[in-house]
């Protein structure tokens, strides 16, 4: 099977196991993986893969064509990978060291925890210095964080509560599964003032998808928005205009919602169902257009998303979920 024969050579190969994790990721919809952060699949990846395990990752990806791959084969095998993998690393001499390092480090700099932290709802967190991330935490890093901030570094663990900010100012790092490696940096900034909901929103097209949204969901990320804010669903009746990198008019018009286009049945219980693209689970389709190619505006790589502006049938104040993806 093709999946075994992934999960065999991702176990015994720390580089298979970055490329299948990925390949994992991108056919789930999960995020990205905590022991190789700063990576994402990329379709010519598959040529990195040894010679012999390119036709099952090719068998796997046809997921992304409509043929049906068990998801939990897939996240059964993830959990395999990453535990080999985890194990394996914790036994380096590199892993050893650098753990010590920042065993030092989380005692020169410890986490204000959330029980002690002084809540300050007009505060937020704002992701930065995006190029240390991947990087094993050291003293260099600390610099740059107090370069950046005016608040005291604090360093928090992979297993470390959420807390809200608490100091203007205040740079936190978050360190990755393995114990030292930099997941993230944020600095604690003033909070936006909230505003309504524009009537025009002009940004980059998207999927969204998070537990109970039952399916991807169309939406435009707002340049001007922060945080959940940007996120803005497109509904029955708005208008979309949808333009390349270069100005290039793709496609104009109201938008009327199809759901029966690409509908199929659902594995375990056919009596049900919902429409299908790109080998996911939608809500709704632009009518007029074939699932797959209304599906692809919307899902692509970072580097290839297109621009959409999006005028709302009303100014009244939109409802955070979309009239489509509810099938009111």
């Amino acid at each position: 099977m093709a999946i075994e024969a992934l999960e065999k050579g991702a176990c015994k190969d720390i580089q298979v196991a970055k490329l299948t994790l990925g390949l994992y990721a991108i056919i789930c919809r999960m995020p990205e993986e905590d022991l190789f952060p700063g990576y994402k699949w990329a379709n010519t990846d598959i040529w990195r893969f040894p010679q012999g395990l390119r036709p099952c990752v090719k068998s796997v990806l046809q997921w992304s064509s409509g043929k049906r791959v068990v998801l939990n084969a897939l996240l059964l095998s993830r959990l395999q990978i990453i535990a080999a993998t985890e194990s394996r690393l914790r036994r380096t001499p590199h892993s050893r060291r650098r753990r010590k390092i920042a065993d030092m480090l989380r005692q020169k700099y410890p986490y204000l925890k959330a029980e002690v932290a002084k809540v300050n709802d007009a505060l937020t967190e704002a992701k930065v210095l995006g190029d240390m991330v991947g990087q094993p935490i050291s003293e260099d890093i600390i610099l740059l964080m107090r370069a950046c901030g005016s608040g005291r570094p604090e360093i928090r663990r992979h297993s470390d509560p959420w807390s809200y900010p608490h100091a203007a100012g205040a740079m936190s790092v978050r360190l990755g599964a393995d114990g030292y490696t930099v997941k993230s940096i944020s600095m604690t900034v003033a909070a936006p003032a909230l505003r309504g909901k524009p009537k025009v929103v002009d940004g980059l097209l998207g999927e969204y998808f998070a537990t109970g949204t039952e399916g991807l969901q169309w939406i435009i990320e707002d340049f001007d928005g922060l945080g959940f804010e940007k996120l803005h669903w497109i509904e029955a009746g708005d208008h979309l205009t949808i333009q390349d990198r270069l100005g290039l008019k793709l496609w104009s018009g109201e938008i009327k919602c199809d759901r029966k286009a690409g509908w199929k049945p659902y594995p375990m219980n056919p009596k049900y169902g919902q429409p299908c693209a790109l080998g996911y689970w939608i809500h709704w389709t632009q009518k007029g257009f074939k699932p797959e190619k209304w599906a692809q505006l919307f899902v692509r790589s970072g580097h290839d998303r297109l621009y959409g502006i999006l005028t709302r049938k009303s100014a009244t104040v939109a409802s955070r979920h979309s009239t489509c993806a509810s099938g009111e």
